[in-house]
């Protein structure tokens, strides 16, 4: 994790997931950002909120790099479209 919703996420998960909507918004293709934007997202109260960025992630990451990661969303969806 990096950036400004790294430094927040332990204390303060909203201002986090706000700092990542920001990142997501200028930099469609940070997939880090997306990914822990999505991740944060899925576990809080609303998850659904999760699966565009979750699904954007997975559609986009380069495997190579994201490849477990990619798996770890891929669960993630599967686990909110479930419920």
């Amino acid at each position: 994790m990096a950036g400004p919703g790294a430094a927040l996420v332990a204390t303060d998960a909203a201002g986090a997931t706000d700092a990542w909507r920001r990142a997501v918004a200028l930099v469609p293709g940070d997939y880090d950002t997306l990914f822990n934007l999505g991740t944060v997202l899925s576990e809080g109260p609303q998850p659904l909120d999760a699966l565009a960025y979750l699904k954007q992630f997975v559609a986009q990451a380069p495997r190579d790099r994201y490849g477990r990661d990619i798996a770890r969303a891929a669960a993630l969806i599967g686990r909110i479209e479930r419920h």
